[in-house]
């Protein structure tokens, strides 16, 4: 798979409703599966993110990116264990993409020059 530009394609995981027996009361109950992706951002950053669904509003976010002022990402891709987009040397802040090319995105999504 490539980025997507598609966000409202991207998983945002699922909400549970768990019911339990206690004390001879059914109680239920309801928790969150989150399902990680990557994420690309207006200023070229690749971060691995999740949503957070909302509690009390109808507004959730993509964890982060901002709390008060979310940011819309511009692409998004899947996440898998053990793999990531690239590597990054901490020396020379040089990022290497494991296909080898470089990044798959910039160009078409953030409107930079490669």
């Amino acid at each position: 798979m490539s980025w997507s530009t598609d966000i409202s394609a991207a998983p945002r995981g699922k909400r549970v409703k768990t019911s339990k027996m206690v004390n001879g009361k059914n109680h239920t109950s309801t928790s969150t599966e989150r399902e990680h992706v990557w994420l690309a951002t207006k200023d070229g950053a690749v971060i691995l993110s999740y949503w957070i669904w909302p509690k009390d509003s109808d507004r959730g976010r993509w964890i982060m990116l901002g709390a008060t002022e979310p940011e819309k990402p511009l692409a998004w891709y899947p996440f898998t264990e053990g793999e990531f987009p690239f590597t990054v040397d901490p020396e020379n802040n040089v990022r290497t993409y494991l296909n080898g090319k470089g990044p798959e995105f910039p160009a078409m999504i953030l409107g930079v020059s490669a």
